[in-house]
């Protein structure tokens, strides 16, 4: 019965013509349009660049900081009409460490710890303190913050009345955040390169200033023929670790192992 089926045709209904879009000649859109494809392109390549020149310098910051037992100094980089700065910092205040990470640090540093009632690590000497990032204060309890009538008779007088709830002013407890301390990097390079392998990429940060003194023009002789690969830094994003790969960079583990050499 199936397989002797006559074949038919299916009338299908055809799809709407979408609407044509009016469009509006603009002078200079074109080049407003190509100059944001072209920073959005370059800005991703600098960020790559940025990437694979810190992990480039690591192992230079960190021989300087291992042999000397203390944070490596800054650096000058030269080369052609660029100058500049780069160095390794602590990480900043209002970065607050996660509890993972004060862990970590307490079980690597062996450091005198504070706790709190429940066990959770607050502090590590040498290494993580407590900022506040906000005091603790005296507000009027939310549960009366409505009440008209109540509010009414604290305009009279807040002292020696009768019908202010004993718990009307209340006080919040301050705001605290764990951070790394300012010692903390010149600390950690005395303790080895295994407590540095672990801790460097959450203590600290490493700062690039790279400063070009050629003029724009030059400097377009100098980027124009990486368009391409800033085009394909845009489209593919990679992380730290692909932007390693692609210029052969050794792995953070692998750059102690060399510094330590």
């Amino acid at each position: 019965m199936f397989s002797k089926a006559k074949k038919v045709s299916v009338a299908t209904e055809p799809k709407a013509a979408k609407p044509v879009k009016p469009v509006d000649m603009v002078e200079g859109w074109e080049e407003l349009a190509a100059l944001d494809a072209t920073s959005k392109a370059l800005a991703s390549l600098v960020d790559l660049r940025k990437t694979t020149m810190r992990d480039g310098l690591m192992p230079v910051f960190v021989e300087r900081g291992l042999r000397t037992g203390d944070k490596p100094g800054s650096m000058s980089p030269v080369e052609g009409d660029a100058r500049g700065s780069a160095y390794v910092s602590k990480r900043s205040t209002a970065s607050a460490l996660a509890q993972e990470e004060v862990v970590l640090i307490a079980e690597m540093t062996g450091a005198e710890v504070e706790l709190d009632d429940d066990g959770v690590v607050l502090s590590v000497a040498g290494f993580v303190e407590v900022v506040e990032t906000s005091p603790s204060l005296l507000a009027v309890n939310p549960v009366y913050a409505n009440d008209a009538a109540l509010l009414a008779k604290i305009d009279k007088a807040l002292a020696g009345i009768k019908g202010i709830p004993e718990d009307f002013i209340i006080q919040t407890a301050p705001v605290q955040k764990r951070v790394v301390s300012d010692a903390a990097l010149g600390n950690l390079f005395r303790l080895g390169g295994e407590a540095v392998e672990a801790l460097l990429p959450v203590l600290s940060v490493t700062a690039l200033r790279p400063v070009f003194a050629g003029g724009l023009e030059r400097a377009w002789e100098i980027i124009k023929p990486l368009i391409p690969s800033a085009v394909s830094a845009m489209e593919k994003a990679p992380s730290a670790k692909a932007a390693r790969a692609a210029t052969n960079a050794p792995s953070f583990k692998t750059q102690l192992q060399r510094s330590a050499k």
